[in-house]
């Protein structure tokens, strides 16, 4: 677990620096340039201190620094470090010759004081850093005491965080992270053999999307930006499956920003391109408006073949929603008629589940607020060889991974299906519960996307093996695994038991509505006959807590 004693080397950051570069290196040597190659060689020719402080600039934000800000205590002989990174143009060193460049570097503090010693002594209250540049912008510049210092030959570095981590949001924290001992991370293979790209054409395309997607992040929703520019930037002919997949999410938003133009048509043709869940979703209420028999046959063949729970939960409320709309018959939905309990106002304020949990100890229950831990953390401790199977191509591409990035893709189950199928078939086995305590001794503390280690204790991990049924557990794992993006969560707030019963209890205020996914999972648990009720607390025309009652009944 983890070790708050765990000190890092002052120079910690070189250290992961290399590690990064040597994976990328390890598994892309053959499909990086003879110019990309040549620069890591200039730097491992640097000095020590050069070394250092290149990746102290690589690791802070824009690529304009000034001398005198330079503190690095580990850096023995930083104007020796300058001196070298300039020498091998990894660096450019300038004195300060424009005031919108000294903007970026100078403090609003030390603008004003720059205003100050104009003849004009203008007025400096209320100015923000934008006016005191504008204000500066005809005035000489004097003499600073430092340098300006630019961090050229920067690009690469967000090519080789994309060859290492498969995106250019994540950066050396991680490594930190885990030197800290504050994560572990299951191990895998990372090798050439499994490596995520397979030429420089597929290399360049990621980069592309990237940059598109790193734009986008910045454009205002329903802006005067162009749309056919970006889509017109997209590359052709994308031939690998993880860029197929970028692909189909820029062409989403790109068709979404169509949609709050008014732009309908050129929406619903990129919407049909793509042909993903969330673009049937879009296309359904675009036609809903535009031709609702469309839509209505649209919805009728996602009801026939539904690509998870999610596309099948929309395709029923929006159907409904749509007949009634054009006067159509209709079947009324479903009513999940669960086990209702009022009780009184919280013994503890604002704390309805551990209120709950008092008057239910005083019943002689013993119980856990553990929500979606008690369900995710069993799957995940059933399923882990099948979730870090490193046999399966592209989805682990850096040691810091929680998890395989297809997680939620939707041939995730396909990809693993005999493996599943033995794991799931075990646990009707007798030994299936002793494995599951196990492995939870075995992989304490080490990431895993479904499992939270702070809220499943040992003593809720061995009650709920031994009250709910192996039968109950496939049947659960079953469902959630058709779509485990939307049932890792809405699980009943209270995992619940005695000596001979268990039960599952969800807590609410007065006035507190549930959700949708908490109504699938009470439908869900309802279906597999499960005891489970909604316990609303503070209700104005109740006074006696009225007991509980689960009675189990096992197979």
């Amino acid at each position: 677990m983890t070790d708050l004693s765990v000190e890092l080397p002052a120079d910690y950051y070189l250290t992961n620096f290399w590690r990064l570069v040597e994976g990328v290196v390890e598994r892309y040597n053959d499909l990086l340039t003879e110019q990309e190659l040549q620069l890591l060689a200039t730097l491992r020719s640097l000095s020590l201190d050069a070394q250092k402080l290149y990746v102290r600039m690589l690791c802070r934000k824009g690529e304009l620094f000034r001398s005198d800000k330079f503190n690095y205590p580990e850096i023995a002989n930083i104007p020796s470090a300058i001196d070298q990174l300039s020498e091998h143009s990894l660096i450019q060193c300038t004195q300060p010759q424009d005031w919108e460049i000294l903007g970026q570097l100078l403090t609003a503090s030390e603008l004003k004081t720059q205003l100050k010693k104009c003849p004009e002594k203008p007025k400096l209250t209320g100015l923000k850093k934008a006016d005191l540049i504008e204000q500066l912008a005809h005035q000489p510049i004097p003499r600073f005491k430092f340098t300006i210092i630019q961090l050229l030959e920067n690009h690469w570095l967000k090519l080789f965080d994309l060859l290492y981590f498969n995106n250019t949001r994540q950066s050396l924290t991680d490594f930190v992270l885990s030197d800290l001992q504050l994560v572990r991370y299951e191990h895998y293979r990372l090798d050439q053999q499994n490596r995520l790209y397979q030429s420089r054409a597929q290399i360049d395309q990621a980069l592309q999307l990237s940059e598109i997607a790193d734009e986008l992040e910045t454009q205002p929703k329903n802006g005067d930006w162009s749309v056919g520019e970006y889509l017109q930037r997209i590359p052709a002919n994308l031939d690998h499956p993880a860029l197929l997949r970028r692909m189909v999410r820029l062409t989403e938003k790109l068709a979404r920003e169509y949609e709050r133009r008014a732009q309908l048509s050129e929406a619903l043709a990129l919407y049909r391109d793509i042909d993903s869940i969330f673009s049937r979703e879009r296309e359904v209420r675009i036609l809903s408006g535009l031709a609702p028999s469309q839509a209505l046959a649209k919805l009728d063949a996602m009801l026939a073949a539904p690509a998870n729970l999610s596309e099948q939960q929309f395709a029923q409320n929006f159907a409904y929603r749509l007949h009634k709309k054009l006067k159509q018959p209709v079947t009324e939905p479903e009513n999940i008629n669960y086990q209702r309990i009022d009780w009184p106002a919280p013994v503890i304020e604002h704390a309805p589940e551990a209120s709950a949990l008092v008057l239910l100890n005083a019943q002689g229950w013993q119980g856990v607020h553990c929500e979606n831990a008690l369900i995710n953390g069993i799957l995940a401790l059933t399923i882990w060889p099948a979730l870090f199977n490193d046999e399966i191509e592209g989805v682990f591409f850096h040691p810091f991974q929680a998890g395989p990035a297809d997680l939620h893709a939707r041939d995730f189950c396909d990809k693993r299906q005999p493996m599943l199928d033995d794991l799931l078939n075990q646990i009707t086995s007798a030994s299936w519960p002793e494995q599951v305590l196990k492995r939870y001794q075995q992989k304490q503390g080490f990431a895993n996307p479904l499992f939270d280690w702070q809220a499943l204790p040992k003593n809720l991990l061995e009650a709920a093996l031994w009250h709910i049924p192996a039968r109950i557990w496939q049947q659960l794992f079953r469902y959630q695994l058709f779509d485990l993006r939307l049932t890792r969560a809405g699980m009943p707030d209270l995992f619940i038991w005695n000596e001979h019963n268990y039960g599952w209890l969800e807590v609410k205020g007065p006035n507190d509505k549930l959700q949708n996914n908490q109504l699938l999972w009470l439908k869900q648990l309802m279906k597999l006959n499960q005891p489970v009720a909604v316990c609303y607390l503070g209700h104005q025309n109740v006074t006696e807590i009225c007991p509980i009652e689960f009675v189990t009944v096992r197979p």
